[in-house]
């Protein structure tokens, strides 16, 4: 089974992050992480902003915002759902 590679936009995200040498560049698909990863560009998540939301206090509750993601669409496996509100001392 052939990977699936980074669109357009995904890849010209990776591009400006390592021109900009940025911190992080911000990515959920799978393929365009790995290809961020391979240059060496650390990636965050949305998940990853929202830990380091609730880390800054900024907000009050990672569950909720969870929650909503998923409702919206947003896949994320038990594993990582139970992962990330442990992280965010919620669980």
């Amino acid at each position: 089974m052939k990977s699936a590679k980074p669109h357009a936009g995904e890849c010209e995200a990776i591009i400006l992050a390592g021109e900009l040498k940025a911190d992080y560049v911000l990515l959920d698909d799978r393929s365009a992480r790995k290809a961020a990863q391979q240059k060496r560009i650390p990636v965050m998540g949305t998940l990853g902003v929202l830990l380091v939301a609730k880390s800054l206090n900024l907000l009050p509750a990672v569950e909720p915002c969870l929650r909503e993601l998923i409702t919206a669409g947003h896949y994320v496996d038990s594993a990582t759902y139970r992962n990330i509100l442990t992280k965010a001392g919620e669980l």
